[in-house]
């Protein structure tokens, strides 16, 4: 009897609290509450949010490409009112036609679409065509695409809404993105996975509002920032080795000129490969503002990558921050950096403002001992030193990090030194 009363309770909530339940549900299970009773049957055609992501297709098993539309089709087709979050995951299998596609944004554009997401990542590199109806949904505030062919009509006048795009394997020609951005006035946050340019010319970003840039296997030579001048955050991971033959005459430090305002800066050193000129002592713009500074994959027997890393050090007087990746590729034979890093040791200069410091892939070898013993005397306020061992390191070269650390002379008097071995 308290079960029956406890349902019934639930079923005399107004319609936009069921509706609020059902949106904290998988979609499946939200359409299956329709058989519950007279007040629940049509309840899910008024959920806000609709998602179709991953969980979803492995939730429905295998469908034919008729049977997969035929759901989304449906779904959308018997909805009623605002549909402000629009997630589709196109499984690697799965063929949409452009019909559906065209069907789907018109359905979507009548609902007020805010938040759209869609991915068809297939094995064999096929995308998805957006239909012009998409360049028409002026009310998005986040567009995430993987695997999207953009191409906007000539009376695509932007979105003036629009607060984050996410694209990644997307195939554009530069216009068409430096116009998306351009022509969207609020746009604080830009993600490119996989970015590629169709006509293989570099895109230019120009967003006023941008606070946070993302470049994720991708190469920076295809990106030239201007008019950023809120840009705080920029991270340049897991760069796409396959893209840098664009950007070997494509110098780094051009960009590095546009983040004087940046505060948190991440960069991967494999994006060098691409750069045969030299490198200075510092930044001809210094980065002022840069308080969190993560550099990824430093080959320590590189001459080249250290300056690099010293250039970038010198060039950040109010770096508080710094969080570092190294790794041993090519033996130095010449001892060149070696000889580059004893230099460094003799150098007086402070590094009064970094507090915090963290590296990671140590294996033992003078070079990273050498990198630890300079942090240790150039740091006076420094807190914490942290220093995470390669998972494969032997036990040589642990007590060999240890035993260094423990007699490297300290600027700092308050630092917390410690180490630790990476999880396999």
């Amino acid at each position: 009897m308290a079960g029956a009363e406890s349902g019934d309770r639930i079923s005399e909530l107004p319609l936009s609290l069921r509706e609020c339940i059902l949106e904290r549900i998988p979609v499946k299970e939200a359409v299956r509450t329709s058989i519950l009773s007279r007040k629940w049957r049509y309840c899910w055609n008024g959920m806000t949010r609709l998602v179709f992501d991953e969980a979803f297709d492995d939730s429905m098993g295998h469908l034919s490409d008729a049977e997969f539309a035929g759901i989304i089709g449906r779904a959308l087709s018997h909805h009623r009112g605002c549909i402000h979050t629009f997630v589709l995951h196109i499984p690697y299998e799965a063929e949409v036609d452009n019909l559906n596609l065209h069907a789907w944004f018109l359905i979507l554009l009548r609902s007020g679409i805010q938040e759209l997401a869609m991915d068809c990542n297939s094995d064999d590199g096929d995308r998805f065509t957006l239909p012009p109806h998409f360049f028409s949904c002026l009310r998005l505030t986040r567009i995430s695409f993987e695997g999207a062919v953009l191409s906007p009509p000539p009376s695509f006048s932007g979105f003036p809404h629009l607060v984050t795009l996410d694209l990644k394997g997307a195939l554009m020609c530069s216009e068409v993105l430096e116009n998306l951005i351009s022509k969207s006035p609020q746009l604080e946050k830009i993600r490119l996975s996989h970015a590629r340019s169709s006509n293989q010319q570099a895109f230019v970003l120009s967003a006023p509002k941008l606070v946070t840039l993302e470049l994720q296997e991708s190469s920076p030579g295809y990106v030239i920032l201007k008019n950023v001048p809120r840009l705080t955050s920029v991270s340049m991971m897991s760069l796409d080795c396959m893209a840098l033959e664009f950007s070997k005459s494509y110098c780094p430090l051009r960009l590095m000129g546009s983040l004087s305002g940046v505060r948190e800066l991440a960069f991967d050193f494999q994006y060098l490969e691409t750069f045969s000129g030299s490198c200075p002592k510092s930044l001809p713009a210094k980065l002022a503002n840069l308080t969190n500074l993560c550099l990824e994959w430093i080959d320590v027997w590189k001459l080249e990558e250290l300056r690099f890393l010293f250039c970038f050090i010198r060039s950040s007087p109010s770096l508080q921050t710094l969080a570092i990746r190294v790794y041993a590729d090519v033996e130095d034979l010449k001892n060149e950096a070696l000889r580059y890093l004893q230099g460094e040791v003799g150098d007086q200069s402070i590094l009064s403002d970094v507090v915090t410091v963290r590296m990671e892939g140590c294996v033992g070898f003078d070079h990273e001992l050498l990198l630890l013993k300079i942090i240790l005397g150039r740091c006076p306020n420094l807190d914490t030193l942290h220093v995470e061992l390669n998972s494969h390191v032997e036990d040589f070269g642990a007590r060999r990090v240890s035993g260094a650390l423990m007699q490297f002379r300290r600027l700092s008097s308050k630092v917390k030194v410690a180490h630790s071995r990476a999880s396999l």
